[in-house]
């Protein structure tokens, strides 16, 4: 059985600057959730459970909706905050910062195929917040009051204005050590 997140990775520069804010964030807060769980990516669809024998059924799927689907550009200009993140019920912080994309391309059309289309035939181990709002995150997890609070006073007067390409969507798996890592990749058109 398989256990999967439907995400989407970025190009290697926007990674990179990505991190490097989640590191300054880790070493200003004190918190490590985003480094030791995740390359920085955006999340597509909720995460499903798949049997083994499902796969090829399951990629077909994806594999046809997406035929059709060229990478496609989302907008990002400004950091959020969350201070009630549905992540607590798991034994998580409630407190999140992200990057809230303002333009979100073709995402919502994607998300709503996954959410919609092929979610109600596999059991969901995580349930995407809906209507779609995509965020890319940049502190979580284990980041408490007192650092969220000094996250917030940090990020007062910076943005990250950028055009993010997207052209994938991934399935990733948890692997032992608690990372999440790409398991399988469907390229949009270019």
């Amino acid at each position: 059985m398989y256990k999967f997140s439907i995400i989407s990775y970025f190009e290697p520069e926007v990674t990179r600057e990505i991190r490097g804010i989640q590191e300054k964030l880790s070493e200003l807060t004190g918190s490590k959730g985003s480094l030791a769980a995740w390359i920085p990516h955006i999340t597509v669809g909720s995460g499903i459970t798949i049997e083994e024998g499902q796969l090829g059924g399951f990629y077909n799927q994806i594999e046809t909706f997406l035929k059709d689907f060229s990478g496609t550009t989302i907008g990002t200009r400004d950091f959020s905050f969350m201070d009630n993140w549905s992540g607590s019920k798991l034994g998580f912080s409630p407190y999140v910062v992200y990057i809230k994309p303002y333009d979100y391309g073709v995402l919502p059309r994607i998300a709503s195929f996954l959410e919609e289309s092929l979610k109600p035939n596999y059991p969901a181990w995580y349930d995407q917040p809906w209507p779609y709002s995509p965020h890319i995150t940049v502190a979580y997890k284990d980041l408490n009051k007192e650092g969220f609070l000094k996250a917030k006073e940090y990020l007062t007067d910076k943005t990250f204005e950028r055009d993010i390409v997207i052209n994938n969507v991934c399935l990733a798996i948890q692997s032992e050590n608690g990372f999440w890592e790409e398991f399988k990749r469907f390229d949009l058109k270019k």
